[in-house]
């Protein structure tokens, strides 16, 4: 009777265990952490001449660690609208990931936050979400007259949906501070 009783007991642990176990996420449910982005590519083109200018920024070990290996400075001319548009990557993959295929895959979580203290320079976000609201991989950029400063480069995460169009929610893929040389 004891040895029936223990291997009752053995088999109902077993069972409990086994039913306390969390199911694995299902591999088309949407993975909601950070990106991963170690590279960003800021390509600009002139609106009325076409001319195309590349700055960018590369932190191979992501956040902290070690100093980014490549932190452009922005220069642009002064009193022109420049078409620009954002790539990001991993390349703590091989081949490199396209982060931004990603962020575009999930645009109704994501918004980018351009800001600036340089006098004239106004940002538009031209790309939209299903939800017609901003998401900021493609915007124009209207310098004002010449100057040296700062552009705030932020990626928001904006998940379980919170995003709203604002950029006081959710947490930052990416904060980058850009110098800006507008000749």
């Amino acid at each position: 009777m004891k040895k029936i009783n223990l291997t009752f007991a053995f088999v109902l642990a077993l069972i409990i265990l086994h039913s306390c176990k969390k199911d694995p996420k299902p591999q088309d449910e949407p993975n909601n952490d950070l990106e991963l982005i170690t590279t960003v590519e800021l390509n600009f083109e002139d609106t009325l001449n076409g001319t195309k200018s590349k700055f960018i920024f590369k932190d191979l070990d992501g956040e902290g660690g070690n100093a980014p290996s490549s932190f452009d400075t922005i220069k642009l001319e002064s009193n022109k609208v420049y078409k620009c548009s954002i790539k990001l990557y991993d390349e703590t993959k091989s081949p490199k990931k396209n982060v931004g295929e990603e962020v575009l895959k999930e645009a109704d979580e994501h918004l980018f936050v351009f800001e600036s203290n340089s006098s004239g320079l106004i940002f538009t976000i031209k790309d939209k979400d299903k939800n017609n609201l901003p998401l900021g991989l493609e915007s124009l950029w209207k310098t004002g007259a010449a100057n040296k400063n700062t552009v705030n480069i932020k990626l928001k995460h904006q998940t379980d949906g919170i995003k709203d169009g604002t950029p006081n929610k959710g947490e930052s893929d990416i904060d980058l501070n850009f110098q800006i040389n507008i000749n």
